[in-house]
């Protein structure tokens, strides 16, 4: 039995050798473009698709909304070893089972991309990593699932102090004022306040919020969005 499987080794080697195929490194397998056969020529080209694995964003990563940028880090091999380098390479997203969303960049093989996280909070986001030879072969390796979070906290910001009944003078003066407890300005664009608009409507705010940020009743009776502020 040995000697049959030894007799078989040597002629694989033979014929191998005759048809001037290549082994492609770390694998079993056997390359060659062309080869003859009774007179007769094929070609048989690569093909071994791209093997593409992404190891960040990591499983259970959380990712701040907005945030610093995010590391993308892959790793994408060919087949044949002196295509790998300039490899196609494709970055997108999906959270929440929505279409992909492409992700621009350099399509270069780099194995790293630093990418502008997304500024709304999304759950279940993967990253689909796809690689593409010079040989046409193609491959996708996906993240694992993550989370695009909140940079803020709860009390961050707080309603401190609202002044509703008016003075003496005027009725109309009324103003709700907003803490800032952190140590750090806030930008509250597009933060809204439910039940501070006309009507008990929501009212939409803009800008800074350094340790003081009033709102006058003059901005509550004019203007949902976009407001001018008073800060101290």
């Amino acid at each position: 039995m040995k000697k049959s499987l030894y007799k078989i080794i040597i002629a694989t080697l033979f014929i191998a050798a005759s048809l001037g195929v290549d082994h492609i490194p770390g694998t079993n397998s056997y390359f060659t473009s062309k080869t003859g056969v009774k007179g007769n020529s094929m070609t048989a080209g690569w093909w071994v698709t791209p093997t593409v694995k992404v190891t960040e964003p990591a499983k259970g990563d959380k990712l701040t909304a907005g945030g610093p940028l995010s590391d993308i880090i892959w790793q994408a091999t060919s087949s044949d070893p002196g295509a790998t380098k300039d490899m196609d390479i494709d970055i997108v997203y999906q959270c929440d089972g929505t279409s992909w969303i492409k992700i621009p960049n350099s399509g270069d093989n780099t194995g790293l991309f630093l990418w502008t996280v997304p500024d709304k909070t999304y759950d279940n986001c993967v990253i689909k990593v796809t690689a593409k030879d010079s040989h046409g072969l193609s491959n996708f390796g996906l993240s694992g699932k993550f989370d695009i979070v909140s940079p803020f906290s709860s009390g961050d910001v707080v309603i401190n102090e609202v002044m509703w009944m008016g003075t003496l003078k005027n009725d109309d003066d009324q103003w709700l004022e907003l803490k800032n407890t952190t140590d750090h300005d806030i930008d509250i664009t597009n933060w809204t306040l439910d039940g501070a608009a006309a009507n008990g409507g929501q009212l939409k705010l803009t800008g800074n919020a350094g340790k003081i940020y009033y709102l006058e009743k003059k901005v509550f009776s004019s203007s949902l969005i976009l407001l001018p502020t008073r800060q101290k």
